[in-house]
This record gives C-alpha cells, structure tokens and sequence, in this order.
C-alpha cells in the first residue's frame, strides 16, 4: 500500500464480459493472466480505468483467485463461474 493508506475490504458481484471488458489468458500451469477495463461509478467513458491482474484457476477451473499487479495496489479477488 501508499503511505497513508488504510486497508478496506470490497465486495461485488457482477457479470464480466471479457470479449467486451478485458482480456483472459491461462498459462499451461493453470496460472491466469487477466486485464480488465473499468468504467467508474457513473459509467462514463471518460472515466475508465484498467486493472491488470495475476492469478490461478481453482476448484476445478471453476474459480480463479487473483492479485491485482499494477504498482502501488494491494488488491485481492476471488471469480468464480455461474457455470456447473
């Protein structure tokens, strides 16, 4: 974290559509590469920001834990898949 920062946790739920918000990559040792495209609270184009993550498929490829790896973030995220 930045000096001065103080740690929060956030939860969502949403759909992501990588075709239309990211890119999605898994390496042969089921490790994943994700880079996604954010649009802030009102939407905006203007607003957009990216968030380039690495993590690694679990439970049977139905989920991924991940670790944002842009300097000077210390995100966690868990995906998983509405799928069976």
């Amino acid at each position: 974290m930045q000096l001065g920062d103080s740690p929060r946790v956030v939860s969502a739920r949403w759909t992501i559509g990588i075709a239309e918000n990211g890119s999605f990559r898994i390496e042969s040792d089921c490790s994943v590469r994700l880079g996604l495209t954010l649009a802030a609270q009102d939407g905006q184009a203007r607003d957009l920001s990216t968030m380039t993550m690495r993590g690694f498929l679990v439970s049977g490829g139905r989920e991924i834990l991940a670790f944002q790896t842009d300097p000077g973030t210390m995100v966690a995220a868990r995906f998983t898949s509405d799928e069976g």
